[in-house]
């Protein structure tokens, strides 16, 4: 028999998220609640209920859009009760970043009208941030992000059009939706509206609009369009993508940069498990998720998942099971698993926090509709993916998954890249070399693959573990011995971890074939 090594010792790639089952690079891994540090070191990452809105026994609920400012957070909601008579709220929730408070009650702020669709937050005041929205009729509303949350019925003139959403794009705010071909604008102040001549028409029904740096994308049933200039003087509208590159889920698109991100659907039916890219006219897969996290996705009919992109221009793509897959940095993902309430079927139940300037990039937020409550409590959980330490406590960072009264530290599993070898051959001991805290547990398996001739029945009784033998007592970098009982000879082996408050330095597997 002879004996070899396997070393894992640089877990910088992330979750891997590419389009293959095997042949991962060897510096990806697949994962639960487990981030790569800076150094290419694995740590637990936790998530925690950050705050709630209980409005009383409600039929229904809908939230519309979720703004992130520095360490404030603001929801736009809608309930409905048995009558039905609509209950339209501003909900926001301070301290969003101090875990020791967790979870806080919002405060709610009763709107003048009942949103429709997305919210948007002019910033360009830094006395006067205001939100804008539109109801069903085409009124276009706004609200203060500040004390004395002042609210204005800005303008009636689209009254009749069908708009649903609106956005800032520059100096001015721009509407459409409601399967028309019609953007409107606002003049310089957003306080201004004309049906004429106000507008651009589009060759189709407009789906989304999404504003860049130096252009406004408009992407309808006849193509992608690139509007450059200025509104109402000197625009040019270029075609940059014709109808064969169009995906329904292009309708709840995200900008990364000057990428345009999406699903390739939204709608009832499977999420295929890409996250799309669109730069210039081509579109390609930028992502892959996992293929068990598509299937259980579709038990929730309509919008299974949405997409946003928070600080640093990184993505985020939620689904409904709770799992959640965060760049951590560009190009290098986590995936995330945390489900505070059930979130109902259908659209707007789910909204991923779109960051200003002053948000922190320690974590991002989620907020949700808990059809479990009988008042369709909106949840606001908050996941931490991006921390240097097992006691980090950078901007009030708490690490903990509870409050300060609590004792529970995050627990993360990873499975790492399937090592496959020319003949069978057996695991006889794992070394896993990791800095401990008086909390830290390090629980070690090897799950046996390329198995020859065996019932499929079988193969989850081969998987072998080894129990921790040690037992942490104070903070120091320590490599831990496991004796994993595996029998069963294998073609291939992947090593799985589960870490407990921890930080994972190397993994060496000592084999014979």
């Amino acid at each position: 028999m002879g004996s070899f090594q396997i070393t894992y010792d640089d877990f910088s790639g992330g979750q891997y998220m590419g389009p293959r089952s095997t042949n991962w690079p060897k510096n990806t891994w697949s994962g639960e609640n487990v981030i790569s540090l800076p150094d290419g070191r694995l740590i637990p990452t936790g998530a925690a209920t950050a705050g709630t809105y209980s409005p009383g026994v409600r039929a229904s609920a809908k939230v519309f859009d979720l703004h992130v400012d520095g360490i404030i957070a603001y929801a736009f909601a809608n309930w409905i009760d048995a009558t039905p008579t609509n209950f339209p709220k501003m909900v926001y929730w301070t301290t969003v970043n101090d875990g020791t408070t967790f979870p806080v009650t919002g405060t709610a702020v009763a709107l003048n009208a009942t949103p429709v669709g997305e919210v948007a937050f002019d910033t360009s005041s830094l006395t006067a941030p205001t939100f804008y929205y539109l109801n069903s009729a085409g009124n276009i509303f706004s609200i203060g992000a500040l004390s004395p949350y002042t609210q204005t019925t800005v303008s009636t003139a689209l009254a009749g059009t069908g708009v649903t959403d609106i956005k800032v794009w520059g100096s001015r705010l721009v509407a459409y939706g409601g399967y028309s071909s019609t953007l409107y604008y606002s003049d310089t102040n957003k306080t201004t509206w004309n049906l004429t001549p106000n507008f651009y028409t589009f060759p189709g029904i407009i789906s989304e609009v999404i504003p860049r740096a130096q252009d406004l994308i408009v992407i309808c049933s006849s193509g992608v369009y690139s509007l450059t200039g200025v509104l109402g003087s000197s625009i040019t509208n270029q075609n940059i993508s014709g109808q064969t590159n169009l995906m329904e889920g292009m309708t709840n698109a995200t900008l990364s940069g000057r990428t345009i991100n999406f699903f390739d659907q939204t709608n009832v039916g499977t999420l295929d498990g890409h996250i799309y890219g669109m730069e210039g006219t081509y579109v390609q897969p930028v992502a892959t998720m996992l293929t068990d996290d598509m299937i259980a996705a579709q038990a929730f009919g309509y919008e299974q998942a949405v997409i946003g992109t928070v600080s640093g221009e990184r993505l985020v793509a939620m689904l409904k099971t709770g799992v959640c897959y965060a760049e951590k940095i560009k190009g290098t993902w986590t995936r995330l698993n945390f489900l505070s309430g059930t979130i109902e079927t259908g659209q707007n139940q789910q909204r991923i926090g779109k960051t200003q300037s002053g948000a922190l990039n320690e974590y991002f937020l989620v907020a949700s509709i808990d059809s479990s409550t009988t008042a369709y409590t909106l949840k606001l959980d908050r996941f931490i993916h991006n921390v240097n330490g097992l006691t980090n406590k950078d901007a009030s960072i708490r690490y903990l998954t509870t409050a300060a009264a609590g004792s529970s530290v995050p627990t993360g599993t990873v499975t790492l890249p399937e090592y496959f070898h020319t003949k069978p051959f057996t695991v006889k001991e794992m070394f896993v070399e990791y800095e401990s805290t008086t909390a830290s547990v390090i629980t070690a398996s090897i799950i046996p693959t390329g198995n020859i001739d065996v019932l499929a029945t079988n193969i989850s009784s081969m998987t072998s573990s080894g129990a921790s033998n040690i037992t942490q007592t104070a903070a120091a970098t320590v490599a831990e011995r496991f004796l994993p009982n595996n029998a069963n000879k294998a073609f291939g082996i992947k090593a799985k971890l589960s870490i407990t408050s921890a930080i994972v330095k190397r993994v060496i597997l000592n084999c014979e074939d």
